[in-house]
């Protein structure tokens, strides 16, 4: 009994002082742990505190007054608008080339034709501040014949079909009454004038009035799709027709019925005349860029950068870091390397 009691006091003992040592364990690997943690933030103020002195202490007598991030026809445009103001100015592009969506190209065999993969062609009178802009850069323009304007010579494809517009009131393959077989523009001032309140109208409707108009059965044409209305008034190949016929800009489903009320009888699609420029359209932001480059030698171009993060440090700067970038074949993708360099130009 006295030997039984002897072994439980020793186990009882040796338990306590385990306990005691795994106690002491865990406070010296909190120790531990805590350590590292303060050793980390310390070094990461130390090294924050180090990028900003580098920031600092930059050498600001060539940064930028002014960096324009991207070559197409904004950053083109506010190059050359900024040229003779004394400023020093680079202009940042992610790619090898200037234009963005003014993308011009010429096939081997006929580099004497245009072909535009973006931006094509303009309106005069719609676009008064781009027409100024093109003379200024002393730019020769043109017409453009096959712009889609609605006359007689304007193309379409219907159903399998190639047809001219004059001819899509009586060869258009569709199944519609004959009562609707007439000028397409007529077509449509015809349908929003027997089935809307509008009847009364007969020459112009401006944009601002068509939340006013309703259909025959008093709804509002703002509250109703184009389909839910052309689906009460009109049959599906009438329906079919017309969205088919008018064009690749236009979207007619889910969309309202009060976005395609026709101002007029006569669409100013139809009397528009499209011009464009002669040596394509590309030929805009490259001449606006050339142009902005000869004025002052201060002036920068930048291809083959892309942007990556813009900081502002202690002193008010701005320092803009770029990937470099390279363009194979038309396609731009960051350089790939191990340890990526970092391009930096500074704004003051």
């Amino acid at each position: 009994m006295c030997s039984l009691l002897t072994r439980i006091y020793f186990q009882i003992k040796m338990s306590r002082k385990t306990v005691f040592a795994f106690v002491i364990l865990g406070l010296m690997l909190l120790a531990a742990v805590i350590a590292i943690v303060v050793l980390a933030v310390q070094v990461n103020e130390s090294s924050a505190k180090t990028d900003d002195a580098g920031e600092d202490d930059i050498d600001t007598s060539s940064c930028d007054d002014i960096a324009i991030i991207g070559a197409g026809i904004s950053g083109s445009y506010a190059a050359w608008r900024l040229r003779d103001k004394g400023l020093k100015i680079s202009v940042y592009e992610y790619s090898d080339r200037i234009g963005g969506r003014c993308f011009t190209v010429q096939l081997p065999d006929i580099p004497d034709v245009n072909i535009e993969m973006g931006a094509m062609r303009f309106v005069p009178s719609w676009h008064q501040l781009l027409n100024k802009t093109i003379h200024e850069l002393g730019l020769e323009t043109e017409d453009l014949t096959k712009a889609p304007t609605g006359n007689g010579d304007t193309l379409y494809y219907l159903r399998g079909k190639h047809l001219s517009y004059s001819e899509l009131p009586f060869k258009a393959p569709y199944n519609i009454p004959e009562n609707y077989r007439i000028d397409y523009d007529t077509l449509n001032w015809q349908i929003y004038m027997n089935f809307t309140t509008e009847s009364s109208r007969s020459e112009t409707l401006p944009s601002e009035n068509k939340q006013y108009i309703k259909s025959l059965d008093g709804v509002d044409l703002y509250m109703q799709s184009w389909d839910f209305f052309s689906g009460k008034f009109l049959d599906k190949e009438t329906t079919a027709y017309i969205e088919d016929a008018a064009g690749y800009d236009d979207g007619f489903a889910g969309t309202s019925a009060a976005k395609y009320v026709p101002k007029a009888k006569q669409s100013e699609w139809s009397t528009a005349r499209f011009k464009t420029v002669t040596k394509g359209f590309q030929a805009l932001p490259t001449t606006m860029l050339e142009q902005f480059l000869n004025e002052s030698a201060k002036d920068r171009f930048y291809p083959n950068h892309h942007l990556r993060s813009i900081k502002r440090n202690q002193n008010g700067m701005y320092l803009i870091t770029f990937q470099p970038t390279e363009t194979i074949s038309g396609i731009t993708s960051d350089v790939q390397v191990s340890i990526k360099p970092n391009l930096k130009h500074i704004v003051c």
